[in-house]
């Protein structure tokens, strides 16, 4: 009978640890949920803001696209141009770039072209090292320092038209 009694004081000793045990394990899983809980709304969270940040990225790639295309396009028209221009005999013909009817003698005047580039060229010269020059209209420092191509003013032309 006292070992019943002794194994019986042990057991509710052991019932007694194992219910404190109990007690701390649920303190803890309760305290574990609330942190799954706080994760999870963090996550939410997370994953809208990724939503919209991806919509954004669809946003700028479709814009990127668009440029892209209008930057092909140019090309294209720049491409043909110039395919034109270097097998072209100066003349008055028209010929089509694209969409667009481009006389010839507006763009193989090389004479003439050569010639501005030659006066513009001593302009900028005389702009850059301060020569005083007797112009009948215009001042030298509406003359641009840098140079603007044949190429660019029609690609320009073209383009923004």
């Amino acid at each position: 009978m006292k070992n019943a009694r002794e194994r019986l004081v042990n057991l509710d000793t052991v019932l007694e640890n194992e219910r404190a045990s109990l007690e701390r394990c649920e303190t803890q899983k309760v305290g574990v949920q609330q942190e799954i809980k706080v994760f999870e709304e963090t996550i939410a969270g997370l994953r809208e803001e990724l939503g919209e940040i991806q919509e954004t990225l669809e946003e700028k790639n479709k814009a990127v696209e668009q440029v892209k295309k209008t930057t092909l396009k140019a090309s294209k028209v720049l491409d043909l141009a110039l395919k034109e221009i270097a097998n072209c005999v100066c003349g008055f013909s028209l010929f089509t770039v694209g969409e667009y009817w481009i006389d010839e003698f507006f763009l193989q005047n090389d004479v003439i072209e050569k010639l501005a580039l030659e006066r513009s060229s001593l302009y900028r010269k005389c702009r850059l090292e301060e020569i005083k020059l007797p112009l009948l209209q215009g001042n030298l420092r509406n003359v641009p320092i840098e140079e603007v191509s044949v190429v660019f003013r029609l690609f320009c032309y073209l383009c923004f038209d």
